[in-house]
């Protein structure tokens, strides 16, 4: 049987085609729905150069930060994470880490207990006491990195001239070792007011400690003939100014350490076999040297032994003559050979 209207048939036919096609879709979706979202990769954006416009920079301050996004699927909806600043390190940045970082170390060697000194390590002493270099020092809790082992070195050669040589080492994290050779007195001068001693170079030292072995001594009534010191003006002015510091914070004689002429010792030295047994040496500022005669009375031959021979007849002469007058000098003198003289009075 036809229909009696084929466009109303046409239009039924219509709508259930259409009716067929969106339960397919609706079918299509459900699937869809169902199957496991692949993930996306995270994308960045906005992450070139600066850009450049008519040839003017944009501001550092003005520069995008990067963006990133996600996508959440096949749909094409992607989310925005919050942007983050792009960070470009430069050299400014790097020295300011390196000076903060070279602060740190300099505080920490400064005042680190590690560092500081606790004691100091001396070798060599013999008479003196390693505590009165340590009150000169006066280095205990210092800094290993404040000492100065030419400063240190050379105050205690200048407290102490006893000393020939004076090496001081330094080490991490906080060693100051010291190693000093003393010298050694080979005769005692003796004042009224003090006694010196002297080594076998001339130098004079301070009477400190007790000998290794009894030293002969010469009876003074002042210094020996010294070497000229240098002048001022060949001095270095820094060595001078060290000088001062140091007299000041240790005050010394200004005559240890000097030297006595060469000359001088040998002439001692040699005039020992003509002095006779159990008499002492003696030197006059004035006069020179001698001995003191057993029988009471000073003999002076002068500063040099020249002529000693003819000194020492010239010598005997006097005192026969003297003994034949009944007198007992104080003091006979043949420093000069052919004008010999004594004194009555002391």
């Amino acid at each position: 049987m036809t229909s009696a209207n084929p466009a109303i048939t046409n239009r039924a036919d219509l709508l259930r085609n259409k009716r067929g096609g969106s339960r397919g879709r609706q079918t299509r979706v459900t699937q869809m729905a169902r199957k496991p979202v692949k993930t996306q990769p995270v994308m960045v954006r906005n992450v070139s150069q600066p850009a450049f416009r008519s040839n003017v920079r944009v501001a550092a301050a003005t520069q995008p930060r990067r963006q990133i996004y996600y996508s959440l699927g096949a749909t094409g909806a992607e989310l925005r994470l919050p942007a983050l600043p792009v960070i470009n390190p430069g050299w400014r940045m790097l020295s300011g880490l390196l000076a903060v970082f070279l602060a740190l170390a300099l505080y920490t060697l400064m005042n680190g207990p590690l560092f500081a000194v606790q004691q100091l390590d001396i070798v060599g002493l013999q008479r003196v006491n390693p505590a009165e270099i340590e009150s000169l020092l006066n280095i205990t809790n210092a800094s290993i990195v404040t000492i100065q082992p030419d400063l240190i070195a050379s105050q205690i050669a200048r407290a102490f001239p006893e000393f020939s040589s004076v090496d001081v080492t330094v080490a991490f994290p906080a060693f100051v070792g010291i190693t000093v050779t003393e010298r050694q007195p080979v005769m005692a001068w003796q004042m009224p007011d003090q006694t010196l001693w002297i080594d076998a170079e001339g130098t004079l030292i301070p009477a400190r400690g007790e000998p290794a072995e009894p030293l002969p001594t010469i009876t003074a009534n002042g210094l020996p003939p010294l070497v000229a010191e240098t002048s001022p003006s060949e001095v270095d002015e820094l060595t001078l100014n060290d000088a001062k510091i140091d007299q000041e914070a240790n005050p010394q004689p200004s005559i240890w350490g000097r030297q006595v002429e060469r000359k001088f010792i040998h002439a001692t030295e040699q005039l020992r076999p003509y002095v006779p047994e159990g008499a002492n040496l003696v030197y006059d500022v004035s006069s020179g040297l001698g001995w003191m005669d057993p029988r009471g009375w000073q003999v002076f031959v002068g500063l040099t032994l020249d002529n000693i021979e003819l000194k020492l007849v010239e010598y005997q002469a006097v005192v026969e003559h003297l003994n034949q007058q009944g007198i007992i000098p104080s003091m006979i003198s043949v420093e000069h050979v052919h004008a010999p003289f004594y004194r009555m009075e002391p």
